[in-house]
């Protein structure tokens, strides 16, 4: 199903709010990589989890 115009218009209008949100409470850790704030997320949630066990405790997921 098409989307009406005015429908068109507001999608656009709200993804390019959430990407300017985004970008400025975006924060940067000490190895460069841009993102949300930790204190954003929960601490025990898979993801994160997954996070800190397989990408950031080694530095070859990192350089890949």
């Amino acid at each position: 199903m098409k989307l009406s115009i005015l429908d068109q218009i507001a999608s656009t209008l709200f993804n390019l709010e959430i990407m300017n949100r985004m970008e400025s409470s975006s924060v940067s850790d000490s190895k460069g990589r841009v993102g949300e704030p930790m204190e954003w997320s929960e601490k025990d949630s898979l993801a994160n989890q997954f996070s800190e066990f397989v990408i950031a405790s080694n530095n070859l997921a990192y350089r890949f």
